[in-house]
């Protein structure tokens, strides 16, 4: 599970996989789309390391898929090989590749996307001052161009270090969770970025330590329209909600299992009517 985006849901095997499977459904009209092959394939372009993201262009009504695949040359870092940016959209039903140029940097590929105001996001590393460190790639769906924001602080990449983007509970800006677990210490830090696209307004709303029942905490997922975050217990998978003011812990009576995506979703009508969409 990629991404929900406005009823849609983006389904995708393309991830440390090389088979090139991407579906847009809908469960409310019980529709969906396969996509065709992507233009960057292991038969075309060797090895690769995909990200993929779901946005929605307001201005056009369109549906866009994002890929972009980091070429791998065995005989340089991933850091310095070079990222094919494409774009499905649904309205005209092809690929297409973009000309917009990235920022050097890796994309974190099975990282979570953050689609906020119009523009993706994804956690990615770049290599400053000798060491890699964490920032968030965004892309304009709209006008189809790459930029960059800064985190609320220098993150190093560590092997101990979990980085997670997720959208605000007002769905007007993003949210950072911070997971350490290490030796010698153990944090989930709860980040948000009061103003949207305002870097000096991120807000640590949280800490949470191991102590007490927040020891358990595999780490946060996501947000809820309440401003609750969802979370899963390491040892029953078990979801759970906190509430960022009482700081009371509360369980949604779902299990997570061990693989688990939580998104926000709400219904639509989108594809109803679509000649392409298949139904079941």
């Amino acid at each position: 599970m990629v991404a929900s985006c406005n009823g849609l849901v983006c389904l995708s095997d393309d991830l440390e996989l090389y088979a090139y499977s991407f579906v847009l459904w809908n469960p409310c009209v019980r529709k969906y789309v396969i996509l065709p092959d992507p233009l960057v394939k292991y038969c075309s372009h060797g090895g690769y390391e995909a990200t993929i993201g779901l946005g929605y262009d307001a201005v056009t009504n369109d549906f866009k898929v994002v890929r972009l695949a980091t070429l791998i040359d065995v005989n340089e870092r991933v850091y310095d090989c070079p990222t094919i940016a494409q774009v499905y959209s649904l309205a005209k039903g092809c690929w297409s590749r973009l000309r917009s140029d990235l920022p050097p940097c890796q994309i974190c590929g099975c990282s979570s996307q953050a689609f906020v105001n119009g523009v993706l996001h994804w956690l990615a590393l770049r290599l400053t001052d000798g060491a890699y460190s964490y920032f968030v790639l965004t892309f304009d769906v709209g006008v189809e161009s790459f930029g960059e924001m800064m985190l609320p602080k220098n993150f190093k990449l560590d092997g101990s270090l979990a980085l997670r983007l997720s959208v605000s509970g007002d769905k007007k800006s993003i949210a950072l969770f911070a997971r350490c677990q290490s030796v010698t210490d153990s944090f989930l830090d709860i980040w948000l970025m009061g103003e949207y696209c305002v870097e000096k307004s991120w807000t640590k709303l949280m800490i949470l330590t191991p102590q007490g029942p927040e020891r358990s905490l595999r780490g946060a997922l996501c947000f809820r329209k309440s401003g609750e975050v969802v979370l899963a217990r390491e040892d029953d998978l078990e979801l759970v909600s906190v509430d960022l003011v009482s700081k009371q812990f509360k369980s949604l009576g779902v299990a997570g299992g061990q693989l688990c995506a939580v998104l926000p979703y709400e219904e639509s009508l989108v594809l109803l009517d679509s000649k392409d969409a298949a139904s079941y």
